[in-house]
């Protein structure tokens, strides 16, 4: 079987693709079902040096499409003529869009980050295209998969029609994420904060007022505690370099913070797991996860998904409030009882996004959408 992927490259630096949920989970099902072909179609040249597998051919399908119209004219023509030319069995939309001018199957991904879920909307340009053809979407899809209840509900609400092939799989946690030893901590932080405890942000940061919002937490957070905790911004920031540049070079407490970039899975994960906590400020439901399995405690945004994600495994915030940002960082860090409650409480919570159940669950839903003979070889 084919299934081809949409993988929209001027949306590079969404949470889907940046954060590795695209990546991790379709490269997860090609190592569990190497029989099946997986397209990646991209509309530009596509970002950083993934290592795709065999069964994974990356295909460049010309421009990217910023503007309504012509997002329209690629999904209902261009990519109808690219599914024909590679022989697709199967069309599976991950940017919440798909083609109303195909016959082919279809199944729709949908996060809550589509439905601007949290306190901003991701960092698409199509976000607003997304949003009026979406019911067209999903009554045309063949099925649908939520990442949550909460997305799931958001779907029913617009189109209740779509309850009944809309199926709940949460996303699995990536591979390579694990407690390490004390001596290793000790390592991870002399190689990243000098030695020093630090808090992690390793979402993207999608706007100015999502980093500035961070800072000032961080701000309140020194100033109230007089130590000498770091914080570490281990993902994308999409902001122009010269506007980075201005709000950090100002920032009191730069010293302090250090703009680590996008890392690999193995890179990350040791800064991960070395974390005194994982600030979460982003709409990506993956992270959360993987922290949890590497022990470390959660500070996460209150949006319906991420509640039902980390369930009493985390102190949650408003994301767009310095000062209740710096509240749960100064309660995560005076208490260290409720740090290992909230620890231990990870431990339990994680054990549904375990990998190999998660994915094959993900693979399942995603093969229920092609026609019954093909499906059935899967």
């Amino acid at each position: 079987m084919v299934i081809a992927v949409d993988i929209s490259v001027s949306e590079k630096n969404a949470i889907a693709w940046r954060e590795g949920f695209v990546y991790k989970n379709l490269s997860a099902i090609a190592s569990l079902y190497p029989q099946h072909t997986f397209i990646f179609i991209f509309d530009r040249s596509y970002a950083g040096n993934h290592l795709f597998k065999e069964n994974c051919i990356p295909v460049v399908a010309g421009p990217g499409v910023n503007s309504q119209l012509m997002q329209y004219f690629w999904y209902n023509y261009k990519l109808p003529a690219l599914l024909r030319k590679h022989k697709a069995d199967i069309f599976l939309g991950v940017n919440g869009c798909c083609s109303i001018n195909t016959q082919l199957p279809q199944c729709l991904l949908l996060s809550d980050g589509v439905f601007g879920a949290g306190h901003q909307l991701p960092p698409q340009k199509n976000i607003r295209f997304i949003k009026k053809q979406l019911p067209l979407f999903l009554d045309k899809a063949t099925s649908i998969i939520a990442t949550s209840n909460y997305c799931r509900r958001q779907i029913v609400n617009i189109l209740p029609a779509a309850a009944e092939k809309t199926a709940v799989v949460y996303p699995a946690a990536g591979n390579g994420f694990c407690p390490m030893s004390r001596e290793e901590k000790e390592l991870v932080k002399a190689q990243y904060s000098n030695g020093k405890e630090y808090f992690l942000h390793g979402g993207a940061i999608s706007s100015k007022s999502q980093l500035v919002n961070l800072l000032k937490a961080f701000s309140l957070f020194k100033k109230r505690q007089k130590s000498n905790m770091h914080l570490l911004l281990a993902g994308h920031i999409n902001l122009p370099k010269n506007d980075l540049k201005a709000i950090v070079s100002t920032y009191k407490y730069r010293d302090d913070v250090r703009l680590t970039g996008y890392h690999s899975t193995p890179i990350f994960a040791r800064l991960l797991t070395g974390a005194y906590a994982l600030v979460h400020t982003s709409t990506g439901m993956q992270l959360p996860a993987e922290a949890m399995i590497c022990g470390v405690p959660l500070i996460v945004a209150d949006t319906g998904a991420m509640l039902e994600i980390c369930g009493e495994a985390a102190l949650y915030i408003n994301p767009g409030s310095p000062e209740a940002i710096a509240e749960q960082m100064m309660l995560v860090f005076k208490d260290e009882n409720l740090r290992d409650s909230l620890v231990m409480k990870g431990n339990k919570q994680v054990e549904a996004y375990s990998a190999p159940a998660a994915v094959k669950k993900l693979a399942e839903a995603i093969f229920s959408a092609c026609t019954p003979g093909v499906a059935a070889s899967a």
